[in-house]
């Protein structure tokens, strides 16, 4: 899971590094994929998340009128969950080495 929650975190990492016009239609493919593997594992909260994120960013690809606003708080929910995901792994592991 760490892993799958750290390749979610670069890539939001390069979506706001290069900007929302430069890379963020080619890295909505790898959100969408990383959104069925949170499903898989049982992380629905952040598939639905990441599910939302492609969507934005596919309707921003073919629309006028960017709102990036938008876009930016969803990215900062996923960094936010990705967070807490991370200190529940954290609190497991101190758990298991309690017990």
């Amino acid at each position: 899971m760490n892993e799958l929650l750290l390749k979610i975190e670069q890539c939001l990492s390069d979506i706001l590094q290069s900007g929302l016009n430069t890379r963020a239609s080619i890295l909505a493919k790898d959100i969408e994929s990383y959104a069925k593997e949170c499903e898989s594992i049982g992380l629905h909260k952040g598939a639905i998340l990441l599910n939302e994120l492609y969507e934005s960013l596919n309707l921003r690809a073919h629309s006028l009128e960017k709102d990036d606003l938008k876009i930016t708080s969803k990215i900062c929910t996923i960094v936010y969950y990705i967070q807490l995901c991370k200190e529940k792994v954290q609190e497991d592991l101190i758990e298991k080495s309690w017990l």
